[in-house]
Order: C-alpha cells, then structure tokens, then sequence
C-alpha cells in the first residue's frame, strides 16, 4: 500500500489587494448564488448584480481607503499557508474564493499534485452554505470529478476544544494588555449575519454562531455577553439583533462600563471589522460615555498556527458534495 500523501487547501474569503480590484471583487461577490441567493434565471440574476457591484464600488472602495487601501485577508491567508506548510511539513494551497485573478493559478497547482489526500481548511469557524459551501460549490464546478470526490472536508470547527480555548487565551492577554477588569466589562460578539430566510431552508451558520457563543462566554461569568450581527443589507430580516441598533442605543442592554467587541465569526481583520466596527459601532458607543475596545482578530494570537494543526489532526471531516445547498429543495441537509 501506497503511503498517505497529505496536502491541504486553506480556503479564505478573498479581499481585494487593491483599490482597483474593488470592483471585481463585488463583482464576484455579488454573483455568487450562495451568497445573493434569488428565483431570477442565470442571465437575469448577473445583469442585475453587475450593475449593483459596478454602482457600489466606488463607495466600497472608499472604505477600503480608510484601511490602507486593500484588505489584509489576502496577505493573512497567504502568511497562514507558508507557517502552516513549515509546521505541517506537506503542500499547502491558499484558495481565495472571491479573488477570480488567482482561481486560474490555483486550479492549475492542485490538479498537477500526486498527492493522495486532501484536506480543506475554512478559514470560516462557523459553517453555513453562503460561505464554505460556496467554496465547495465552486471545486465541484471546477475541480475534476474524481478529484473532488476525494476532499476531505473539515465544515466547522465552532466549538472546537482547542479553537475555543485560543479564543480564550487570546482575549485574556488582550485584557491583561489594557489592565482591563472583567468585571466591569460586556462582550459584544458581533457576527457576520445572514438573510434569515437561509436560515429558515436549513442553513445551520446561526446555531454554529450559538455554539461558539455560549462557549466563550462560560469564561469571565462576572462579565456581560452579548451575541449580535453585523453587516446586513437591504430590507429584508437578517439574524438579529443588529450591531448598529445595539450599539446605538448600548445603554439599554447594558450598564457595564467598558465594551469590548470579539469578532466571533471573524479569523482575520478586515473591512467588517477594521471599517465597520471601528467606524461606525464604537464611535456611538464612547458617545454614550463608555468605553470600547475591538479585540483584534485571532489569527493575531501566537497560538492560531498550532490551533489549526490541532484541528487538521482531529476535527471530523465530510465529503465536498455533503456541504452544496440544494437550491431546488425549500430546506437544505446539513449532517
């Protein structure tokens, strides 16, 4: 018997590299049906989304502006790869799903490998079908079949023991940092939220958002935890509470003195955190005279490489096809 050849696929969201990439990447973001999922044909869906990411570029780009011009997941994802491949001792491939200038390059790599094992990483913690479905999605489309019948997905690692307890270790020396008392303090975990009509067809991102929740809080008893979302857009209901309400009116949920903000479904820092949080939530906070910090993202703690060892070694894993939404069934299976 042959030995076992392992290679991994770190797959990430993709934020662009630049000012001028903004628009392909809304681009791409838009027309990806796992995401803006609606009942219009291909061809209609596209029209209308090439328009709704050519018209909000220009403000996106903006944003970005205030970050240094492009997202850091790029490089992080990247950063990742090539610690990972030292300690792992094996191939590692970054994939960005939204960056369609580096799919070409990627493809080529991993078809050319005579590995006989591979393993895909999310850099999402939490599952749901608009994001590491998407990712498998996508490799069903492009990948070969025989291929893709071989990924061995790992689809979550929410409440992952060793996962759970960097969080932890990282949010405790970031209050050792700023000689802050737990005590006096209310977490506010903000997650990315989702349409709540994809939770309603099986999506299961908000029960994976609860278990990562009720995780880290059981740490720090004596503080307040909150969980909200963040990000929406539209009219339509997303997950709730919302960031910006909560933060707006902070007072009402909480009379701690100190807010600090855990990016829960966040691995890196980027435009939802850097821009979003640190623009628009915080500001509304110390106006109400509190004070805010933002817990950076956990791929800052020393401990993240070694975390995502532990979890290539010991977390359960699926086949690709397992984790594609069913977009002609009104629920979608999950396990």
């Amino acid at each position: 018997m042959a030995p076992v050849e392992k290679q991994i696929i770190l797959a990430n969201f993709g934020g662009p590299r630049s000012q001028e990439e903004v628009a392909a990447f809304l681009c791409e973001l838009l027309l990806d049906r796992d995401v803006i999922q609606t009942p219009f044909p291909d061809l209609i869906h596209r029209k209308i989304f090439s328009k709704v990411a050519k018209k909000r570029a220009p403000k996106t780009a903006k944003q970005y502006a205030t970050i240094g011009g492009k997202s850091p997941i790029f490089e992080d994802t990247e950063k990742m790869a090539t610690r990972l491949r030292a300690l792992l001792s094996c191939q590692i491939f970054p994939f960005h799903r939204y960056l369609r200038a580096t799919h070409k390059p990627f493809l080529q790599k991993i078809k050319q490998t005579s590995a006989n094992q591979t393993i895909v990483l999310p850099l999402y913690p939490q599952f749901s079908f608009s994001t590491t479905g998407s990712i498998a999605r996508f490799f069903a489309k492009h990948l070969p079949k025989k291929f893709c019948k071989t990924l061995q997905w790992i689809p979550s690692y929410c409440d992952h023991d060793a996962f759970i307890e960097t969080y932890k270790n990282h949010r405790k020396h970031f209050l050792e940092k700023h000689h802050l008392d737990p005590s006096n303090i209310c977490f506010l975990y903000s997650a990315h939220s989702l349409p709540v009509k994809y939770v309603q067809k099986g999506d299961p991102y908000e029960k994976e958002c609860h278990k990562t929740f009720a995780a880290l809080s059981s740490q720090f008893t004596q503080a307040e935890h909150l969980l909200v979302y963040q990000s929406r857009v539209g009219t339509k209901p997303w997950l709730q509470p919302y960031t910006e309400d909560v933060c707006e009116n902070i007072r009402a949920y909480t009379d701690k003195s100190t807010i600090v903000f855990i990016p829960l479904s966040f691995t890196s820092d980027h435009i939802e955190t850097l821009f979003e949080i640190d623009t628009l939530y915080l500001p509304p906070i110390i106006k109400q005279k509190k004070r805010a910090y933002r817990l950076p993202a956990i791929n800052q703690s020393k401990l993240w490489e070694t975390t995502l060892a532990t979890i290539v070694h010991s977390a359960k894993t699926l086949p690709n096809q397992a984790l594609i939404r069913n977009r002609f069934l009104k629920k979608s299976l999950f396990l």
